[in-house]
């Protein structure tokens, strides 16, 4: 019997929504209201300001509108139902997908899984490989607001694998709420961080299991532009059983004076198992360039700005250096980076140590 993969059901499809849509009436038409600012004196137009303004009818009508013509032009594909039935098929043809893997020193997993027919991901663990698989976090037996929908953004356990924290974004939101959950009991505890990023660095548990690092956008007031949410996030110290809005800062704009950041840089700690080095990351807006700084853990693993202290923090490398990716050894650190080098190449250099790129020593896998 004849096979038909995927990618070729994509180019079929793609050919037949081209026919259609010439076929078609065109959609419907945004009408031209124009805004005009004067820049330094230059006059620039925005002819479609208004649609910024989602509550407006008109602007609602016209999605709508957008909406029913391009239903319109799908509903009129010929074998569209045929179609989606063999995708459905190709979907369900593997048992379930696993991934976000966690495997513990001890062996224990943690990991996501889809079940063929489902959605949406759960977090599952077992003690090892063979071991019984436990049901630790289901999203959707969670009831969501105005009909909505939970998903789960990341799932990191602690080190000594009691606890998991993980984030719930609700219906598409970009923006989580953390929880922790206790492995043993499968009970929530009452630590929750609202205000978290979706896509960035997931929380880090300290050696110890009695907290971790994250990052929070920053809470506006009623009043602010929503733009505002964007800037001048936080990377803060959460200790189990606290309040969460007393979290000390750790890394943030104006916080340390020799770390230097716009409002709207993204701070991030990331901890490397055996190591006894904090790095902080700074990503800079969608721009793929790091800035990162070295911090010594120490004994407690407290990094938060203390009355008097001085910066723990120490420079890695920055954006001239073109470091996109990274990875921390003991006291080595890893760097990917195109600096003088148009297809990347690896860098190393120990932490604590201040430098610029050319100061690193190139990473030859004959030698090292």
């Amino acid at each position: 019997m004849l096979r038909v993969s995927r990618s070729f059901l994509a180019i079929v499809f793609c050919v037949a929504v081209h026919a259609a849509i010439a076929a078609a009436d065109g959609p419907p038409v945004a009408p031209v209201r124009n805004a005009a600012d004067d820049h330094w004196g230059v006059k620039v137009d925005d002819p479609y300001r208004y649609m910024e303004n989602l509550k407006d009818p008109d602007v609602q009508a016209w999605f709508k509108g957008q909406s029913d013509y391009t239903g319109g032009v799908l509903a009129k594909l010929p074998g569209r139902d045929e179609m989606l039935a063999r995708i459905k098929e190709l979907d369900n043809g593997r048992p379930y997908r696993i991934s976000q893997i966690h495997r513990m020193r001890d062996g224990r997993l943690f990991y996501m899984k889809i079940n063929a027919g489902e959605i949406l991901g759960k977090l599952y663990t077992r003690s090892k490989l063979e071991g019984e698989e436990k049901l630790l976090v289901d999203p959707s037996a969670r009831p969501a607001p105005d009909g909505g929908h939970y998903s789960l953004s990341f799932a990191e356990p602690s080190p000594d694998g009691r606890r998991v924290t993980y984030g719930l974004a609700l219906s598409g939101s970009e923006q989580d709420v953390l929880h922790v959950v206790d492995v043993a009991s499968g009970t929530e505890l009452s630590d929750t961080i609202d205000r978290m990023e979706d896509g960035y660095t997931a929380p880090q548990w300290l050696p110890d299991g009695s907290g971790f690092y994250y990052s929070r956008r920053q809470k506006l007031p009623a009043d602010a532009p929503a733009t505002e949410v964007y800037k001048r996030s936080v990377a803060r110290l959460h200790r189990l059983g606290t309040d969460a809005d007393a979290d000390p800062a750790v890394l943030g704009m104006d916080l340390w004076p020799n770390v230097t950041m716009a409002d709207v840089d993204f701070p991030s700690i990331v901890l490397a198992r055996g190591s006894k080095w904090a790095i902080g990351k700074i990503k800079h807006g969608d721009s793929n360039p790091l800035t990162l700084y070295a911090a010594p853990l120490g004994t407690t693993a407290d990094l938060s700005k203390q009355e008097g202290a001085t910066s723990p923090w120490t420079l890695v490398c920055d954006v001239p250096d073109s470091v996109v990716d990274f990875a921390v050894h003991g006291d080595q650190i890893y760097l990917l980076t195109s600096h003088h080098a148009p297809r990347f190449q690896v860098v190393r250099t120990f932490l604590g140590k201040q430098g610029a790129c050319e100061d690193f020593f190139y990473y030859d896998p004959k030698t090292n």
